[in-house]
């Protein structure tokens, strides 16, 4: 089940959602909700946020760490080579 884990137990895993996003000087600015196996999360707060990029094959992602409405704490990111957003881990 989605909420019981965590990123340590699937490393390799990529577990693409869904992300409602305010677009403001950029697209995908900030995000507002997020949807997990068909759950909503409403963003209360982002505790972090980062731009990594690999030195092997030059992937761009854009983290965010937020706490949710209902106090969880998730970490997820936007992977720019596949336009796509991807859940890194949950704790609740």
């Amino acid at each position: 089940m989605i909420d019981s884990f965590s990123a340590a137990v699937f490393p390799d895993k990529q577990i693409e959602i869904e992300v409602q996003s305010y677009s403001g000087y950029k697209a995908d600015e900030k995000p507002r909700a997020i949807f997990i196996a068909g759950k909503r999360y409403d963003v209360v707060s982002i505790t972090d946020s980062f731009l990594t990029e690999s030195s092997d094959d030059r992937a761009r992602r854009h983290y965010f760490h937020i706490r949710c409405s209902d106090a969880s704490l998730i970490c997820f990111y936007y992977d720019f080579e596949k336009d796509k957003w991807f859940l890194k881990g949950k704790a609740k």
